[in-house]
C-alpha cells in the first residue's frame, strides 16, 4: 500500500487553458510516468495511477497554482521529484512545486475550498458614461447614468460587495443563490500603467507611446492617424479579483456570477470578460 502522497503544484497557461479537466489529468499523468517517479497503480481489470486533483477549472480558465496528489510506492526527495517532473513537463503545464501531504490531510477538493480569481474585463471607454452620446450602461428606460467617474469594474465591485441574492438558470430551471455564502472578497486591481512609478518606467512608457504613434501613422496614413490613435487610446481593460467558497452543496463559477450581477440589478451592464485566471487556492473553515 502506498503511504507517500506527493503534492505537485503546477500552472495552466497558454493553449492549455482550452483543455478540459480530463485532458489536463491525462497530460499530468503522462508527465508523472515520463519522470520515472514510482507512482502507485490500482489493481483490478482497469489499472490506473492513484492520484487526485484540485477542483476542476472550466475550459478557457487559466491558473497559476493547481495541485495534483500522487501516491508513490517509495519516497523520493521533493527536490529530486521536482527536477524529474520539470525535465519532462509541457511548457503550458509547468510544474512549480513538490511536497508531501500529511497522511490525515483531507483530499484536495475538500481541503482547498476557497478560490481566488483574477478577472480581466474589456473596458473600451474606461468609464460607464463617457459623454451623453456614448454610454456602456443604460437603465430599462434608456436613461443615462450621470456619473462619468464610475468605471465598469468599480460598478461591478460595488454590486458584488453588496452580496445580493441572484437567480441562475440551470437546465431550464431557475434557482436562487445567496452570494453572501459564496463571495468572501472582491477588489478592483489597479492598472499596471497607472501603478508605474519612477523615471525609468516613465521613460519606457514614453518610448512605447512614440512607437505606438508611429505604428498608427503607418497603418492609417497621415490623414486618419489622429482618429485611429484616439480610438486606440479608448480601448483598454480592467481587472478585479473575486474570492469564492466551494460549499458542500456546490459552487458557483466566476463568469456565471458576473453575468448575473451585471444584468440582475438595474441598470444592466454590458461587460465582456477577456480572461479569467485562478491565482490562489486556500482552505477556509466553514461556519457551522
Amino acid at each position: 500500500m502506498a503511504d507517500f502522497r506527493l503534492r505537485i503544484g503546477f500552472a495552466k497557461t497558454g493553449a492549455a487553458i482550452w483543455l478540459s479537466h480530463l485532458e489536463v489529468v491525462r497530460a499530468m499523468e503522462r508527465c508523472v510516468r515520463r519522470s520515472g517517479l514510482p507512482a502507485a497503480i490500482s489493481q483490478g481489470f482497469s489499472p490506473h495511477m492513484k492520484h487526485s486533483f484540485s477542483s476542476a477549472l472550466p475550459v478557457g480558465t487559466g491558473s497559476t497554482g493547481e495541485y495534483m496528489d500522487v501516491e508513490l510506492l517509495s519516497p523520493v526527495a521533493p527536490e529530486q521529484a521536482l527536477q524529474a517532473l520539470q525535465a519532462v513537463q509541457h511548457p503550458c503545464l509547468p510544474v512549480l512545486s513538490t511536497e508531501y501531504a500529511q497522511k490525515d490531510e483531507p483530499s484536495l477538493q475538500v481541503f482547498f475550498n476557497l478560490s481566488t480569481y483574477l478577472i480581466e474585463l474589456a473596458d473600451p471607454g474606461d468609464t460607464l458614461v463617457a459623454d451623453p452620446g456614448d454610454t456602456l450602461i443604460k437603465d430599462p428606460g434608456d436613461t443615462l447614468i450621470k456619473d462619468p467617474g464610475t468605471t465598469l469594474v468599480s460598478e461591478l465591485c460595488q454590486r458584488l460587495s453588496a452580496r445580493p441574492e441572484i437567480t441562475i438558470t440551470k437546465k431550464g430551471k431557475p434557482k436562487s443563490y445567496d452570494l453572501s455564502l459564496y463571495v468572501t472578497d472582491v477588489a478592483e486591481v489597479a492598472k499596471e500603467a497607472e501603478a508605474t512609478e519612477g523615471a525609468e518606467e516613465a521613460e519606457e512608457a514614453e518610448e512605447a507611446e512614440v512607437e505606438k504613434k508611429a505604428e498608427v501613422e503607418k497603418e492609417a496614413g497621415e490623414a486618419d492617424a489622429a482618429e485611429v490613435e484616439k480610438e486606440a487610446e479608448g480601448a483598454g481593460s480592467s481587472l478585479l479579483t473575486l474570492s469564492l467558497l466551494s460549499l458542500p452543496e456546490g459552487s458557483l463559477r466566476p463568469e456565471v456570477i458576473l453575468r448575473a450581477i451585471a444584468t440582475a440589478t438595474a441598470p444592466p451592464l454590458e461587460a465582456k470578460i477577456t480572461t479569467i485566471t485562478r491565482i490562489a487556492l486556500e482552505h477556509q473553515e466553514l461556519a457551522t
